[in-house]
This record gives structure tokens, C-alpha cells and sequence, in this order.
């Protein structure tokens, strides 16, 4: 049997031979995808089917019978024709009695319906092209909002009408697809592969950095293979013992695993070697670094001594200067890897009987320095090697895209997989941000954004002797055991798309050649923010669940609408439809004609969910589509396009520690390292940007200096002067009697030369405290506080610290059933607010014992007179709510913000001039009013969506006080700042706060240089 095929993206149009129903084709043309079949003959130039009523195909054998059985036959093959004929087009229903729409609101009843079914006259030209559908119309009731399409003729079924496809006939001239593909003519309809000639097992494969050359390591024979993808030609190189290849700055290194040297092979005809780089320890497991500009000649190498265990018992990780021949270890991780911009680098734990153990990513540069504190932590107990195809926020290990800061799992089809089995394989394709999923019988494209969108599928086939399973095909635990550590690849050149698999044994490279599956063009030029609506795009839509066809009156239906502005829409629906709407909104109507009229006013803003009753030949559906109000000031904050809101602006941010503060001048201030940017009032435009001195963990801004801490090499406070960027003193934290492990936080004295830092200085209680820095005599002391988390009053009279700790407050015992007792030790949490009286000596002022549990921070108005605990269980201690103490007493129970089961608990911003405490939670923050803890309403100038599943790591407001801040990470974006704007109207300012007094700063005495 044959069936006509038409692509609805070319127009390409075929008969295909074969049952199709239920599965997808691939269009030999634009490979769009369609219905699939298993074995498919595409019949290029056929004539159309004829499918039609009156047009029906009969076998010559079915005519040559006679008599009444042949009659019968006639009859049931014109029966069955009628069955699967297609629905007559649109304009052949005009010769169908059929009454024009009449516009009213009255409602219609049941003679009405009836006299209009008697009725013949055409319907105006202007009115919706409907299916016929069944003569059985059941009577309708009579009432408002209620009406039904007149009934059709019944020689049809009745249908949801759709919009013709307007590329119905196949272009001229189309070509066939190659019936034998062979190495330079790529296949167009499946993905064969089949085994690369070679004369050595390979040991490992990459590619050169532009993408040209296959490398390919024999280490059993000490030569390296250079395979020129586009001719297929090959050199050879001799080496000792080659394994792990890293291709930088044209140049090729191959790592010599026995030797513990790398020889270097510049690109020529010839790929010779022009250097052999010494790392002076054996047992080299991989090699890393920057690519392209970043890339600054510095090579990160992991070696590993002798046995499995080696990856944790005997790791070195070595830093190797390709230019000087310098080595220095930094450390002994069992895996050190580098980002393709040169600013993460990523280590993994042991991948010893099993690829196990997750990833940790640091800041590069503090990694170079050996005492690096970790930016992210993620993946699994099973994750295996972990490797980044391009720049970007996207990683890869086996059959797991990982995305965004931290990096997170996408697709869910892979969370199962040390359950199932590898169930595909990722291949990344190296010419453009795509990635192929390689699974048993097929091969599918998908764009590396967040949820992987396919864009292109096509059959795969494997080798002949290769079983169908990816798993027993490539790599398994066993070649982690080895720490072989390459990856397949994939790479697009113009029309030629080619893989390369290195095969799980036997030294084999399996590679395929086939047309692009996606063109460049859409992937590199297409947006990947998937939850913004296209600047074209009409209202937003929504469709809720139902019969697919009942539901199809809705699927255009508009999800949002302002006040102030008026809702029109018409819903198309077929003959013989009844459609009612139940307890509509006031002021919403359904006319006869099927046009929804509503202007909502201000009191109906929010979501509401409609409820409309269809009947269709004897069948009822109730459809509930959605639709959101929204104010008139968030519909002006996009000029009335509701499309665009939720399109914002954001400003990105590296992946690498951060810290956002406020600064001088209504403005914030935002470190990276050595980065530093000056946000303007609105918190998210970029005023200004400097380049520190070195890299910084804290830094506070004086009207003439900046002050700022770094951990590495050694704990120091920088006085950095504004206009020349000079370090005008270095004050080293380590001559203090305190040992510095790590600094936790900063606060300078607004009066006094004077800064607080929070430090780690010991193993035991109390753990953290808090050192004292006299920035005009260098002086470090330790007043006695205790602090993780440090702030002063406006005044400078009081220090406030928060401390959070945990400690072990007993024993528990459990008993074997051989009498054996197990110890448990019992812990507890320490989380306190602690203020410090600051005068000639410091003294411990008031203490709230009980501020929460598992401590995240404190909090403190800019006016002083509030401040919060910040923990991960809320304050009172396990409420889930959080509280504003008064800072004048601190023994008070203060104001409580129930932020229970509605927002978290570890952030918490207050207004700048404003009683208002800004909480985040569903989806984007709840206000609360700060001096009675009464929620505030209606504040936030955003749609019901709100950030949609966006986790949000810092908030505050803006300098302005007009937006609220937030600091996000998802897996699209990484991490990257955006602000929503605030409802402030004139009643609001009038409770606006009286300024705290500024005394003046000392930041103008005098400075000595050091």
C-alpha cells in the first residue's frame, strides 16, 4: 500500500510504500521531521493518491469480480473510501445549507436552532470556513452564553477546522537522496557506522583545535596517527608510549603515560615534533588547558602512580609552563580539568572501580595559587569523566549534558541512568553548539540550550560484529579504570557531517558520514532563551487538557490581558457545537457569532481560570483555559506588548565568586575577582568598571579609598585608592596571635579608619571570630569577638556579628545483634546574634541565643534600626518564618515575617528608605511591611509566572528603591543579574524614613604608602 507523504516544512511531496501510521519519516529533503517507518521507498514524481470520495482505486482483481458478491465488495470498498476520505476543503462547504452567524448577545434557543438548520442560504463570504459534521444535532438549551453552529450535511465527520498548509506542492526538480554513500558523499537518510582502516588499535582520539585533524595515540606501538577528516589521508609520528592527546596554539601534545613527558608536534605536512616538555613524574592520566586566546601556555596535567588506587592515594596535579618548561604541583586531585575560557577549573573525585565521585569547580587563578576555595559543587556519586565540548555553561560526561552554575543534569531521560544502563550516548558536535543522542537504531540533533530541543533525527546502523547496544559498544567503568579519557566526537564541514567513536575494546574507531542533521545557521544565529516570546508574537497563548479536537476551539486562546484594555477574541468552531461558558467573570460575554468580549477592570486583576462547557455529536468536554489580568502599570512597563513580559534584561556574570554590596552614591557594588562594576541606581546598569589590583573575596568603598580582603597567597587588607587603582598600603592579617584559615566577611567603620573582618581561625569552638584592623597604623588586633558575619550600626557605636556553628552535645549508642555497641555522636547547632559595644573597649552588649538553625547570614536596615538571622530553618528556631529585631533590644521578640510554606528563609532584603522587608518566594518575593510584619500586596510589578523555577542566590533592593535585585542561576543562563520592577506611589513615600546620621569619615586622613 502506498501513501502520499507531503512535508509541511518544504513542500517536498512522495508516496511511500508501507504501513506509516503511527511513526515518523524523515523528508529526504530538508530531513523534517514527519511520521516514522521502518523500511521506506520513497516514490519520487508519483501521481497523487486518489483518496477522495469520488475518486477511489480499485484492484483489478477486485473488478473482475462478478455477481452479488462482487456488488458487496463494490459496496464496502466505497463505504471504506468514504471512511478515510479526506474532509472536503473549505470552500466546498459553501454548497452546504448553512445559516451566516447572527451577532447578538441574546441567547439562542431551541426553534431558533431548529429553523436555522431549515435554512439554505450560503454563508457571507467574510464568515469561517467550517467541516461538515453529522446531519444528528441534540437539542440545545436555552440560555446565555450558549450557542450552537448550525448542523452540516452529513456526508462528513465533525472536526476542528485547521489552517491549510500553505506548502503543498513539491518543488521542481527535487533530487533523489544517494541510494550508496560513500566516504565523500554523506548518506541523507540514516547514519551507518562502519570501522575506520587503520593498521594499530587506537588508545585514544581527538581533534586538532581547528577542527582539521583527527588524532589518533597507538600506545601498545608508540606512534601517533594525524587523519585529515577531509581527504582522509594519514601521517605517522613516532613517540614513547602516547596515550592522552590536548591540541592548543597549533600544536598538538601527546602525553607520554610511561615516560612522564609530553612531545609537542607542530602543524606541517608532516606533523613533526618540535619539543619534548618534562613533568618529571610518570603515569600522565590527562591533560587540560584554555583554548583559543585564553589559552596562555599553561597546561594542566594529572599523573597518577602505579595501581587502582592511585587516583586517591597517589595523585599529582602539576601546572606546566609550555613556554619556560616550568612544573609546579598544586595540588593532588584524582582529575583537573580547565574551561574553554580559562576561568574554571574542574576536579573529580576517584574514578576508581567505577566512574564515581562528583566535580568541584573553582576559580582558575585561585587554583593556580594551591589554596583554591570551591565556586560550585555538582554532579553525582556515578558521575564519570566530565569534559566541556565548547565556551559556555554546558558539560558533558557520557550520556549527562550538565548546564548552568552550579552545573545541573538536563534531560530527564538520562536521571535513571545507573538503573538502566547508558540507554545513549552524547555526542558533542565540536563545529557548533550541538549535541547528537546515539541510541541502539537512531540518532537525533539537539540544540545545546536547556531541555536539549531536537532539531533533526535519522536511523543509525552499526557495523557489522557490533552489538546494537551503545553499552557494550563504548565506554563502560572499565576504560575509566584506565583513565583513558577521551570522548566521542562529531564535527559539521559545509554539507558533511562525520562521527568517530573509539570502541570499548579492541582499539577500534567506528565512524559514520552523513548530510547535517541541523544547518550552523540554526543553532548558532537562534536564540536559546526558550521562555521568551518572539518580539512578533500576538498575546501569549494557552491551551488546557481535553479531546484533542474540543480542545483545538482553544488553543489560541489569550493567556493574558491588561486592565484598561479590552479582550476580543474568536473562537472557531464547527458546525453543529454547542459552547457555553459557566460563571464567567463580570462583564465577560460570548456572542453569537463565538466573539469573547471582556474589559477587566482593577479589581479583577490575578489569574482567573474559565470553565466552557462543549457538546459535539452527543459528547461533552469541559474546557478551563486560563487567562491573567494585569494592571495597568506592568502592561506600561512593556508599552502594552503583553509578549514581551517575560523577556528582561540581565547582566551576566562569570562563573567565579561574588559579592554585591552597596556602595557609595545610590549605587552597588559587584566583585568577581579582580573585576569590579559599579551598578547605577536602577541596580543593573553598568556605570563603571575597574580592573583591581589582584583578586579580592570582599570589598567596601570609602568616598577616597577601597577596602578589600583576599584570602590567597597569604590573608591581607588592601588600601586601594580610587583613581589610580595603587595599593596604597598591604596589611598582612597574619602577624596577629589569631591564625586566619579563611575570611568570612567585612564591614569598615563609618567614622573611624576602622575595618571588621569575620575569620575562620581554628578547628575548635568557637571557630570564628572577628580581627580589627587599624588602617592607619597597619594594627591588627583580636577585640575577643566572636562572628562569623560582621556589620556596624550607622552610627558606629555597635558591632553586630552572627555565629553559626555546630557541636557535639553527647553520645548515642546503638547495639549489633552481636552485642557489639556502635557509637553515635549527638550534635548541636550554635546560632546566635551577638552586639558589641564599641568604645575604648570592646564589650559583649546584648546576645539572641536562639536566632534560627544552620545560619546563612545577618541582615541590617539602612536606617539601623532592624536586623535579621538569616538560617535554613527559619527563626524562631525550626518555624520557617523569619523576624526583624529591634536593635535597641535585642531580648524582645521583634517582628515576626511568616514566610512559612511562601518564601525561603535564607535572604532577606530591607527597603533603603522605605519600611518595607522584600522575602524571596513563589517565584519571585513577598513584601512585608516592616514595623507590624503585615504582607504587602500587589508591590511587584510582574506577571503570575513570576521567575518561573529560577533559583535565586542573593537579593536587595536597588539603590533607587524603585526595583528589587535579584542575583539568579539557572541551566540556560549560569548566573546573571536582573531586577523587577516596584509599585511606589505617592502614599507609599509618604511613610518614607528619616535618614540615619552620617557622621563624617576619616577617609581623608592621611595615608602612608607602604
Amino acid at each position: 500500500m502506498a501513501n502520499r507523504v507531503v512535508c509541511n516544512a518544504c513542500g517536498y511531496a512522495a508516496n511511500v510504500k508501507g504501513n506509516i501510521e503511527g511513526r515518523k519519516i524523515k523528508c529526504p529533503k530538508c530531513q523534517a521531521s514527519m511520521k516514522v517507518l521502518d523500511e521506506l521507498e520513497f516514490i519520487d514524481n508519483a501521481p497523487p493518491l486518489k483518496t477522495s470520495k469520488s475518486q477511489i482505486t480499485i484492484s483489478p482483481i477486485m473488478a473482475a469480480v462478478g455477481g452479488a458478491g462482487g456488488m458487496l465488495v463494490l459496496i464496502l470498498v466505497f463505504f471504506i473510501g468514504m471512511q478515510f476520505a479526506r474532509p472536503s476543503a473549505p470552500t466546498d462547504t459553501a454548497k452546504s445549507p448553512t445559516t451566516p452567524p447572527v451577532e447578538s448577545t441574546a441567547p439562542v434557543t431551541q426553534t431558533q436552532v431548529a429553523s436555522k438548520q431549515a435554512e439554505t442560504t450560503p454563508p457571507p463570504a467574510e464568515s469561517t470556513p467550517v467541516v461538515a459534521a453529522k446531519q444528528d444535532v441534540m437539542p440545545q438549551p436555552d440560555k446565555k452564553n450558549s450557542f450552537t453552529r448550525n448542523p452540516p450535511p452529513s456526508n462528513s465527520r465533525p472536526s476542528i477546522p485547521t489552517r491549510p498548509n500553505q506548502n503543498m506542492t513539491p518543488p521542481a526538480g527535487t533530487p533523489k537522496p544517494e541510494e550508496v554513500p560513500t566516504l565523500d558523499t554523506p548518506k541523507l537518510d540514516s547514519v551507518d557506522f562502519t570501522v575506520l582502516p587503520m593498521d594499530h588499535p587506537a588508545t585514544f582520539i581527538t581533534l586538532t583545535e581547528d577542527n582539521q585533524t583527527l588524532v589518533i595515540s597507538h600506545e601498545a606501538d608508540g606512534i601517533v596517527t594525524f587523519y585529515d577528516i577531509a581527504t582522509g589521508k594519514q601521517s605517522v609520528a613516532k613517540t614513547k608510549s602516547p596515550r592522552s592527546i590536548l591540541s592548543r596554539d597549533n600544536k598538538v601534545f601527546v602525553a607520554n603515560v610511561s615516560e612522564g613527558t609530553i612531545s609537542v608536534f607542530s602543524n606541517g605536512p608532516n606533523w613533526k615534533m618540535t619539543n619534548l616538555l618534562d613533568v618529571k613524574k610518570p603515569g600522565i592520566a590527562h591533560m587540560a588547558a584554555a583554548s583559543g586566546k585564553a589559552f596562555n601556555d599553561m597546561i594542566i596535567v594529572t599523573c597518577h602512580g602505579p595501581g587502582k588506587q592511585a587516583s586517591y592515594q597517589d595523585a599529582y596535579t602539576i601546572v606546566l609552563n609550555t613556554q619556560t618548561d616550568r612544573i609546579k604541583q598544586i595540588g593532588k586531585y584524582a582529575l583537573a580539568s580547565v574551561s574553554h575560557d580559562g576561568r574554571i577549573a574542574l576536579t573529580q573525585e576517584s574514578f576508581n572501580l567505577s566512574p564515581s565521585g562528583g566535580m568541584t569547580g573553582y576559580s582558575f587563578a585561585d587554583f593556580l595559587n594551591g589554596d583554591p576555595k570551591a565556586v560550585f559543587r555538582g554532579g553525582h556519586m556515578q558521575t564519570g569523566y566530565v569534559y566541556q565540548p565548547h565556551p559556555g555553561s554546558f558539560w558533558i560526561s557520557n550520556n549527562i549534558v550538565y548546564g548552568g552554575s552550579p552545573p545541573t543534569q538536563i534531560g530527564a531521560e538520562t536521571k535513571k541512568r545507573h538503573d538502566a544502563g547508558l540507554t545513549n550516548l552524547i555526542i558533542p558536535d565540536l563545529s557548533q553548539k550541538l549535541v547528537y543522542k546515539l541510541s541502539e537504531n537512531s540518532i537525533s540533533a539537539h540544540r545545546l540550550a536547556t531541555g536539549l530541543p531536537e532539531v533533526g533525527s535519522r536511523r543509525a546502523k552499526f557495523a557489522t560484529g557490533y552489538s546494537k547496544k551503545i553499552e557494550e559498544t563504548y565506554m563502560l567503568p572499565y576504560r575509566f579504570r584506565d583513565y583513558i579519557l577521551d570522548h566521542p566526537i562529531a564535527i559539521t564541514q559545509g554539507d558533511s557531517l562525520r562521527f568517530f567513536l573509539l570502541t570499548r575494546e579492541g582499539g577500534e574507531i567506528l565512524t559514520a558520514h552523513t548530510s547535517p542533521l541541523s544547518s550552523v545557521s540554526s543553532v548558532i544565529n537562534t536564540p536559546s532563551l526558550s521562555r521568551a516570546m518572539p518580539s512578533n508574537s500576538p498575546t501569549p497563548t494557552n491551551a488546557e487538557t481535553g479531546p484533542e479536537e474540543m480542545n483545538g476551539l482553544f488553543s489560541d486562546f489569550p493567556a493574558l490581558t491588561a486592565v484598561g484594555k479590552s479582550l476580543r477574541h474568536k473562537l472557531i468552531v464547527p458546525e453543529g457545537t454547542l459552547v457555553e461558558i459557566l460563571s464567567p467573570p463580570n462583564g465577560f460575554a460570548l456572542s453569537k457569532s463565538f466573539e469573547i468580549q471582556w474589559a477587566p477592570t482593577a479589581e479583577q486583576v490575578g489569574v482567573h481560570q474559565l470553565k466552557f462547557r462543549v457538546q459535539q455529536n452527543g459528547s461533552t468536554e469541559f474546557i478551563r483555559p486560563n487567562v491573567e489580568v494585569i494592571s495597568e502599570e506592568l502592561a506600561a512597563t512593556v508599552k502594552g506588548d503583553l509578549s514581551k513580559l517575560n523577556e528582561f534584561a540581565t547582566l551576566p556574570l562569570v562563573i567565579d565568586h561574588y559579592s554585591l554590596e552597596p556602595g557609595l552614591n545610590d549605587s552597588l557594588l559587584l566583585l568577581q575577582g579582580d573585576s569590579l562594576k559599579r551598578l547605577g541606581p536602577d541596580g543593573l546598569t553598568v556605570i563603571e568598571e575597574l580592573t583591581l589590583p589582584k583578586r579580592y573575596a570582599f570589598l567596601r568603598e570609602r568616598p577616597n579609598t577601597f577596602i578589600a580582603v583576599a584570602n590567597a597567597p597569604t590573608p591581607v587588607l588592601d588600601v586601594i585608592d580610587k583613581t589610580s587603582r595603587a595599593v596604597l598600603k598591604s596589611i598582612d592579617m597574619t602577624t596577629t596571635q589569631t591564625r586566619v584559615l579563611e575570611i568570612t566577611d567585612l564591614a569598615i567603620h563609618p567614622t573611624d579608619n576602622k575595618s571588621y573582618i569575620g575569620i575562620k581561625h581554628d578547628n575548635e569552638l568557637p571557630r570564628y571570630s572577628v580581627l580589627a584592623v587599624d588602617e592607619q597604623t597597619s594594627t591588627v588586633t583580636s577585640p575577643g569577638i566572636i562572628g562569623k558575619w560582621v556589620t556596624i550600626s550607622p552610627d558606629g557605636r555597635t558591632l553586630y556579628t552572627g555565629y553559626s556553628d555546630i557541636y557535639q552535645q553527647g553520645t548515642n549508642y546503638h547495639i549489633n545483634p552481636d552485642w557489639r555497641l556502635i557509637e553515635i555522636p549527638d550534635y548541636g547547632n550554635i546560632d546566635m546574634i551577638l552586639s558589641w559595644n564599641l568604645g575604648t573597649a570592646v564589650t559583649l552588649n546584648k546576645v539572641v541565643r536562639k536566632a534560627g538553625g544552620n545560619g546563612n547570614g545577618i541582615r541590617m536596615s539602612s536606617d539601623g534600626q532592624r536586623i535579621s538571622y538569616l538560617s535554613h530553618v527559619g527563626t524562631p528556631e525550626f518555624s520557617k518564618n523569619l523576624v526583624g529585631f529591634s536593635t535597641s533590644n535585642l531580648s524582645t521578640s521583634g517582628v515576626n515575617y511568616e514566610t512559612k510554606d511562601r518564601a525561603v528563609t535564607t535572604e532577606l532584603a530591607y527597603h533603603p528608605f522605605l519600611p518595607w522587608v522584600a522575602v524571596p518566594g513563589s517565584g519571585s518575593a513577598i513584601l512585608f511591611d516592616r514595623e507590624t510584619g503585615t504582607p504587602i500586596n500587589g508591590k511587584l510589578l510582574i506577571a503570575s509566572r513570576g521567575m518561573g523555577d529560577t533559583k535565586v542566590e542573593r537579593m536587595l533592593f536597588s539603590p533607587d528603591g524603585q526595583s528589587l535585585v535579584f542575583i539568579c542561576s539557572d541551566a540556560d543562563r549560569g548566573q546573571y543579574i536582573r531586577t523587577i520592577r516596584l509599585s511606589v506611589t505617592d502614599e507609599d513615600m509618604k511613610r518614607k524614613l528619616p535618614p540615619p546620621p552620617r557622621p563624617t569619615s576619616n577617609d581623608n586622613a592621611p595615608v602612608v604608602m607602604r
